[in-house]
């Protein structure tokens, strides 16, 4: 094997690697806001909230 077709394997390589840890980070992103979402739609059927980004606190008054 030459040096180049080396360089030519790694850099595959790295881009593979990379495609992989973007992927995961999205996934990871849409992972998060639908987690999110859910604990907000949790919140307003709990608790009757209208606004799901006000946290409420259901003790206090």
């Amino acid at each position: 094997m030459s040096c180049d077709s080396i360089i030519l394997i790694c850099l595959a390589f790295a881009a593979v690697i990379c495609a992989l840890a973007v992927a995961l980070w999205i996934v990871d992103e849409r992972c998060a806001m639908w987690k999110q979402h859910a604990e907000d739609l949790k919140r307003r059927i709990w608790y009757g909230n209208p606004a799901p980004n006000v946290v409420i606190f259901p003790d206090a008054g």
